[in-house]
């Protein structure tokens, strides 16, 4: 269905090819740069009557101008008419990470580790430059040709002033902090840290954690704070999620503080390496001298020669024949296919160069029974 932004003037220099997202507030298209023949995304935006507006498309281009980090995705250029306004971005090939998560059905934690290490990373830089996101969800995360995390779409996001707290209702709900559904004045900051814990249970589960048939009832869910993982992880992940998802906004940690997480620590890594590779050496017994002593471990099968000491103890069980909620850990890989656009999450800059795999497992629908298991870090 077209709008007012399908109607845009030519942009000098590209040829647009597709539409790869579309939202309330901008049209994202695939475009080919004639110069040098490479693809980028172009983010389309009105022109703001106020563009003093803290949420104008000029404060966009404004932040976005001022980010540079590898795990965030770049401005290449700005082109601007009386109209419109385009932002020309890298392109992330290998689409949106929510579109990833559900093909895979969930990430194995190895994997979840390594791209939401990089989520963590270019969070706390934003951070860092008192950049607030404010609409972080697996629909905003893209993926390069490597399978490298990028941060994109900053259209909610403001620059604040330490300490400065705000108030009204942003960003995606299911991602939504408890405290943005109280009405209350809140710190962004820290809402943002809420937003990753949904982000990390959805990659492991993909589904999200929070839902309700309406915002009355997702209301309900997010301050209860209660989730069920559908698979076992490790402590440490346990310990992560119950961190960042704790109701109480104060006891949250900082996007640095989450990324110093023993989750992520080396030394957690060779711990389960060392314990994996692990192998108990026995020393073979000899034949005693004494011949009652001989007669007693003969008697017991234990002297070579007697046909029992190389008999194996118990084998361990391979995969198949663990219960099902034990062997989330498998990955699949995408299998290269001719370039097959789709769209993505609205207001995305991306382009998924692999087709949907038919064997490809999809999101739960299920509901999240209600046990809580992310109480508050103490």
């Amino acid at each position: 269905m077209e709008g007012p932004l399908d109607f845009h003037p030519p942009l000098d220099g590209f040829r647009f090819v597709d539409v790869l997202g579309r939202g309330s507030f901008g049209l994202v298209k695939l475009a080919r740069h004639l110069a040098s023949g490479k693809y980028v995304a172009v983010k389309i935006l009105l022109q703001d009557a106020s563009p003093s507006s803290p949420l104008s498309a000029q404060g966009e281009a404004v932040i976005l101008r001022s980010l540079r980090h590898e795990n965030i995705v770049r401005l290449l250029a700005e082109r601007h008419t009386r109209t419109h306004l385009f932002l020309v971005m890298e392109l992330a090939t290998k689409g949106s990470l929510e579109s990833y998560v559900l093909e895979q059905g969930g990430l194995a934690e190895a994997e979840a580790r390594t791209l939401f290490r990089q989520a963590l990373a270019a969070v706390s830089y934003c951070h860092g430059q008192r950049v607030v996101h404010r609409d972080l969800k697996l629909g905003n995360l893209l993926l390069d040709a490597h399978l490298n995390l990028k941060l994109a779409d900053f259209g909610l996001s403001l620059r604040l002033e330490q300490g400065t707290l705000v108030r009204g209702f942003w960003g995606t709900p299911e991602y939504c902090a408890p405290e943005l559904f109280l009405g209350e004045a809140y710190d962004p900051f820290k809402a943002d840290l809420w937003s990753l814990g949904v982000v990390l249970f959805a990659m492991l589960a993909a589904k999200l954690p929070f839902r309700g048939k309406d915002t009355e009832e997702l209301q309900d869910t997010v301050l209860c704070g209660c989730y069920v993982l559908p698979r076992a992880v490790s402590p440490a992940l346990q310990e992560l999620l119950a961190w960042l998802l704790t109701v109480d906004a104060s006891r949250r940690p900082s996007a640095e503080d989450a990324r110093t997480h023993w989750w992520f620590g080396p030394s957690r890594e060779a711990a389960q390496d060392e314990e994996e590779d692990a192998v108990t050496l026995l020393q073979p017994l000899g034949v005693p001298r004494d011949s009652e002593a001989k007669e007693y471990l003969a008697g017991l099968g234990l002297l070579p020669g007697t046909g029992t000491e190389g008999t194996p103890g118990p084998q361990p069980c391979g995969p198949e024949a663990l219960p099902e909620s034990s062997q989330g850990g498998e990955q699949h890989h995408i299998e290269k296919d001719p370039l097959s656009l789709v769209s993505v999450s609205c207001d995305s800059m991306s382009v998924d160069v692999s087709s949907a795999r038919s064997d490809s497992s999809e999101a739960s629908s299920e509901s999240c029974p209600p046990p809580c298991l992310g109480a508050s870090r103490s």
